[in-house]
């Protein structure tokens, strides 16, 4: 199942708990980022190797916004390594809910990480080795190491600090949690039931308390239930701002406006980086594909 799929299951789980979908709130940029949030994040990136003197870093969306203030993030394999250790050890980290749980699973799932990604895209990119110099051997974490990992820990970091300052009220879930004996991956791949009761003290647990108090809110009634398999239709996927982008619209961004298929340029590159792909179904990209396109295909000149 692709990261958008599960990030779907996951905004129809917090529906279900009375979290609604949101307007879509700025994402963070540097340069931008308010103080003290940006000298954090210039501090993690030197600590990460980058490469520099003013970086230009630019995550994409926010995983799912809801109407009552609260961002979720929904953190899959990728995220966890000892790039991301090194952010979640910085002082102004140390409180961040998520914490513990995250630096545990960066030291006990790196290897899930390298094992299913650390190809082509996930290794890295253009737009990173920009930021952080060549690329090491793949699979090589010693030495140069992957650009595209270590971008991704700084993207991570960039929303930690903007909760850790008290601008967002931000939870962090990861695929590698446990809702009792179950998995959270495994049940948003809907090879377990998702138990709501479970999810929602999960949610409380890793919630920032600096904009929203998920305690002694409302927004999140106590309700028990569970959402697995069944029979019947699917529901509708919630809505996620920023999760979805098209060819069009991305070949736009880069400048193809005038061309009589804009598109076409972001498919030839998406044909040759996911051959896979069915060759009649339309192309929805989440955002860590979207980025890659940003990164890889050349702008219209």
């Amino acid at each position: 199942m692709a990261r958008l799929d599960r990030q779907i299951t996951l905004a129809h789980a917090l529906q279900s708990l009375g979290l609604q979908p949101g307007e879509a709130r700025a994402v963070p940029r540097l340069p931008g980022l308010p103080e003290p949030a940006a000298s954090w994040i210039m501090a993690a990136y030197r600590q990460l190797g980058g490469v520099l003197s003013s970086p230009i870093l630019r995550p994409s969306g926010w995983d799912i916004q809801t109407a009552s203030g609260l961002i979720v993030e929904l953190d899959e394999e990728q995220h966890f390594n000892r790039h991301r250790a090194e952010t979640l050890r910085a002082e102004w980290a140390v409180d961040l809910p998520w914490q513990v749980d995250y630096l545990r699973y960066c030291a006990d799932f790196e290897r899930v990480a390298l094992k299913s990604h650390s190809g082509a895209g996930f290794w890295t990119s253009a737009g990173s080795a920009r930021q952080f110099g060549p690329a090491g051997s793949r699979r090589d974490l010693e030495g140069a190491g992957s650009p595209r990992w270590k971008q991704r820990a700084i993207y991570d970091a960039m929303r930690d600090s903007l909760a850790a300052s008290g601008k967002v009220s931000l939870a962090r879930l990861s695929v590698h949690d446990r809702l009792g004996s179950i998995r959270l991956g495994d049940a948003l791949r809907g090879l377990a039931p998702l138990d709501l009761q479970e999810l929602r003290e999960l949610l409380l647990a890793r919630t920032t308390n600096s904009v929203y108090t998920p305690a002694s809110s409302a927004s999140i009634p106590p309700r028990a239930g569970s959402v697995g398999n069944t029979d019947s239709a699917p529901p509708e996927p919630a809505s996620t701002a920023s999760a979805t982008f098209r060819p069009t619209e991305l070949a736009k961004r880069l400048g193809y406006h005038d061309e009589s298929r804009p598109g076409r340029v972001v498919r030839a590159y998406l044909r040759e980086r996911y051959p896979d792909h069915p060759k009649k179904a339309r192309w929805l990209l989440n955002e860590e594909q979207a980025q890659d396109v940003l990164e890889n295909v050349p702008p219209h000149r």
